[in-house]
C-alpha cells in the first residue's frame, strides 16, 4: 500500500453549488436546486476517499466543483501545490490552467467521453499537447509508457474508440488522466458501467497505479462494496449534504447516521447468517429545491425528534476521525456489517 502522508492535499470548506430553477418568459429565478449544500471535508496525500449516496444527491456536483468544471456557488477548495495550500476557487483562468494539470477526472461512461473521431494515440497525447508537456516523437513514447501500464497494446495506437470494449476505453481514459502526471483523480463511478469481472480488474488496476505514480482519489460511487474495497475513508451524501465521514472500517462497523444504518443493511451479505434485516426507508427522497427545515433526513428516519424537525444538526466528531451530521449521533445504537 501507498504510505499515507496524513498531510491534507485537498480540503473543502463550505462548499455550495445552487443551480436556478427559471420560469416564464423571461426566464425569472423563481428558486435554486442546492445540488452540494456546505459540505466540509479533507483529503490526505495518498489515501482514497469514497463518497457514496443515492442517484442525485450531489456526487458528482461535488466532484466537478472540486475540480472547477463547474463554478462553486460559494466556499473555498484548497488544493496544496508545491508545499502550498492555494484557493482553487480565487485563480483566475491562465493560473486554474497551469494548475489543472495536477487534477484530473475519469469519467463514468467510457463511450461517450471519448472522442469517436481521435485515435488512441491522440486522445491519450492531448493532455501532454495542451499543458506543453512534450510533442512530437517524445509525445509519443510518453503515449506508449502509458498504454502499457494501463496493460493495453501498443499496436492498437492508431485504432479509434469503437475498436474497443467498455473495459478496455476505460483504460484508455484512465490512460489520459495520467498523461499530466496528476496528483490528485476524480473518480466518478469508473466502474458501473463495466461487467463485474471487469471491475475488479479495472478497481485492482487502479490501486496499483495510485502506489506506482502517488496518486491521491476521489472515489465517487453507489456501490458500498466497491467503496469498502478501494477506499481508506467514505463520506456519506444525502441531498446535496455529507451527513457522515469516517474510516472505512470504522464506518462499516459502527456508522453514526441512521441513513448510513439504512444503506448497509441493503449490503449483499455472501454467508446467509450474516444477513441483517433490510431497513426500508418511507417516503421519498427530500426535494433539493424545497429541502424540509431541519434535518433534511427527518421525514424517513425512524429515530427522529422533534428537535430534528426545528434544527439543522450540526457538523461534529464523535469519534477520532469520525464525523457525523446527528441530533442523536452519541445516543443510537446503529447496525453495521459484521
Amino acid at each position: 500500500m501507498i504510505k499515507k502522508s496524513g498531510m491534507p492535499l485537498l480540503e473543502v470548506k463550505n462548499l455550495k453549488k445552487y443551480f436556478p430553477v427559471e420560469k416564464g418568459f423571461w426566464r425569472k429565478t423563481v428558486g435554486y436546486v442546492k445540488a452540494v449544500d456546505k459540505v466540509n471535508l479533507y483529503i490526505n496525500e495518498g489515501e482514497t476517499l469514497g463518497v457514496v449516496g443515492e442517484s442525485g444527491c450531489g456526487k458528482t456536483t461535488l466532484g466537478r466543483c472540486i475540480l472547477r468544471a463547474i463554478e462553486p456557488t460559494e466556499g473555498s477548495i484548497l488544493f496544496r501545490l508545491n508545499g502550498d495550500m492555494i484557493d482553487i476557487t480565487k485563480l483566475d483562468r491562465e493560473s486554474l490552467r497551469a494548475t489543472r494539470r495536477y487534477t484530473q477526472m475519469i469519467f463514468q461512461d467510457p463511450y461517450s467521453s471519448l472522442d469517436s473521431r481521435m485515435t488512441v494515440l491522440d486522445i491519450v497525447g492531448e493532455p501532454l499537447l495542451v499543458n506543453n508537456l512534450a510533442t512530437g516523437r517524445k509525445m509519443e513514447e510518453r503515449v506508449k509508457d502509458l498504454v502499457k501500464v494501463v496493460g493495453l497494446n501498443v499496436k492498437h495506437l492508431k485504432r479509434y474508440p469503437h475498436a474497443f470494449s467498455g473495459g478496455q476505453r476505460q483504460r484508455i481514459g484512465i490512460a489520459r488522466a495520467l498523461a499530466s502526471n496528476p496528483k490528485f483523480i476524480v473518480a466518478d463511478e469508473p466502474v458501473s458501467a463495466l461487467d463485474v469481472s471487469v471491475q475488479a480488474q479495472t478497481l485492482n488496476l487502479l490501486q496499483d497505479l495510485q502506489v506506482e505514480f502517488k496518486l491521491t482519489y476521489l472515489f465517487i460511487s453507489h456501490d458500498l462494496s466497491v467503496i469498502e474495497h478501494i477506499s481508506d475513508r467514505v463520506a456519506i451524501m444525502y441531498v446535496g449534504k455529507v451527513v457522515e465521514l469516517a474510516k472505512t472500517e470504522e464506518f462499516f462497523l459502527n456508522p453514526l447516521h441512521p441513513y448510513s444504518e439504512a444503506l448497509l443493511s441493503a449490503l449483499p451479505k455472501p454467508d446467509p447468517r450474516l444477513r441483517m434485516k433490510r431497513i426500508i426507508l418511507s417516503g421519498e427522497v427530500a426535494n433539493p429545491v424545497n429541502p424540509p427545515s431541519g434535518c433534511y433526513f427527518h421525514p424517513r428516519c425512524k429515530y427522529a425528534e422533534e428537535i430534528c424537525k426545528k434544527e439543522e444538526p450540526g457538523w461534529k466528531e464523535v469519534n477520532p476521525d469520525h464525523f457525523v451530521a446527528c441530533h442523536f449521533a452519541k445516543e443510537l445504537s446503529l447496525k453495521g456489517v459484521i
